[in-house]
């Protein structure tokens, strides 16, 4: 008679509930999770798309109204809840962690501290996974000096996980070097390889200043273990997808993803593309939402770009934006990780990334992209010019990339290593 070892007990405090990095990160993670081995349950701040997410898999899912104490809005709620509710909440949840005894708590964002507090008061193992850079400029307001909520983060935890070493290296010395430790972050899905004829619609339209349709959703991929092969299992060769620059015919695509924000910076590729040399030879595309939107919609104007330049709302899939794809830019001023880079490279998209922290891990100059400076927009405009005029390279780029992500972002190599250290911090690895 075989045994089957007792699951681990796991509560995981989610920040928020709509559609970012970190959310999607935990999205993945709940995905891949060996459920043999744990029994988890989600407590997210407020009710949104990615708690339907946690629920739709089957995870138990309960509200929690955490109080942020870093990169908040202050507000008379927020002061509220984080001198009236933080405290109550953390007795709550530390008489809760011991009557249903979790074995340990994992924390996916730095900017919510309760469930740590809680943990260490219950005498539960405790696991933070920092998504953001912790330096004196980033993450602001925050209710306290940086480096004491740093050492906080430490002392409060048996692991601190990051998403990239340069991320680790921002608070090295505060953190006691043998709880921290480094994954990267997984992509969200996999690449199939044949064509979708829904992709070319998102490119198909004559570009346009203004919002467009929302891209199609492609069929559902194939998961590991579930619904057949997977891409990522496949030998390059078969993996990769068709480029107009392969096919001899057509404009280079350049796509930018991302929030429309200061810190992602999307101005600053608008500004390249009109110092480009060969800009005629591309169509732009950027998909995002955020507060700069009448910003970047003024300067599509004001520099001319409005035959060539369209602007697409946030998308939930972009794998039909990335299929039919051929050059991915990322312009972001500070940048913890980079997800959209590696799932540019699962679809075998050479990259153009700003050399800041987590990008510079990402992609490896030369072979799979190039870096430019933070700001350096003739930088910016010849590394576009070089990647547009040049189909060869950007092919022989794009399998590299492809082969990297295979290796070093796989969703389920990287969760079999979180799981690792949750057992370890629980005593049970």
């Amino acid at each position: 008679m075989v045994i089957q070892p007792q699951r681990v007990k796991l509560l995981i405090a989610a920040h928020s509930a709509s559609r970012g990095g970190a959310e999607y990160c935990l999205d993945t993670l709940l995905e891949y999770l060996d459920r043999r081995r744990f029994e988890a349950e989600v407590l997210f701040a407020w009710d949104g798309p990615m708690a339907a997410e946690a629920r739709r898999r089957g995870y138990p899912v309960e509200i929690w109204s955490w109080a942020w104490w870093m990169g908040y809005q202050p507000s008379f709620w927020h002061w509220r809840n984080v001198l009236v509710g933080s405290i109550w909440r953390a007795v709550r949840l530390a008489r809760r962690l011991r009557r249903e005894q979790v074995d340990v708590v994992y924390t996916n964002t730095a900017v919510i501290f309760e469930s740590a507090l809680a943990a260490r008061w219950a005498g539960v193992a405790h696991v933070w996974h920092v998504h953001e850079i912790l330096g004196p400029r980033s993450m602001r307001p925050h209710l306290a000096p940086w480096r004491w909520m740093v050492r906080a983060i430490g002392r409060w935890s048996e692991r601190v996980i990051f998403e990239s070493h340069a991320a680790r290296q921002v608070c090295q010395g505060l953190i006691p070097e043998e709880k921290m430790r480094v994954v990267y972050n997984s992509v969200r899905f996999r690449p199939w390889a044949e064509a979708s004829s829904d992709a070319q619609r998102c490119w198909a339209a004559s570009p346009r200043l203004g919002r467009g349709e929302e891209a199609p959703s492609p069929p559902p991929l194939s998961r590991s273990g579930e619904r057949g092969e997977s891409p990522l299992t496949r030998p390059a060769s078969q993996a990769t997808l068709s480029r107009s620059g392969e096919r001899g015919e057509g404009k280079c695509r350049v796509v930018w993803i991302g929030r429309l924000s200061e810190r992602k910076d999307p101005i600053s590729f608008l500004q390249a593309i009109a110092r480009m040399q060969q800009a005629s030879l591309c169509r732009f595309l950027l998909v995002g939402e955020g507060p700069l939107e009448g910003q970047v919609r003024q300067t599509i104007s004001s520099l001319g770009l409005a035959e060539r330049c369209q602007l697409l709302p946030f998308q939930e899939d972009i794998r039909a934006i990335l299929q039919e794809a051929d050059l991915l830019v990322l312009t972001s001023r500070e940048e913890s990780f980079g997800l959209v880079l590696a799932e540019a490279g699962a679809f075998g998209l050479p990259v153009i990334a700003t050399r800041t922290q987590g990008p510079t891990e990402i992609v490896a100059e030369g072979q799979t992209g190039l870096l430019v400076e933070v700001g350096d927009l003739a930088g910016l405009a010849e590394a576009m010019d070089r990647l547009a005029t040049d189909p060869a390279l950007r092919r022989q780029m794009g399998q590299a990339t492809q082969q990297r992500v295979r290796v070093l972002f796989d969703p389920v190599q990287n969760t079999r290593q979180i799981e690792q250290i949750l057992l370890e911090a629980a005593g049970k690895g």
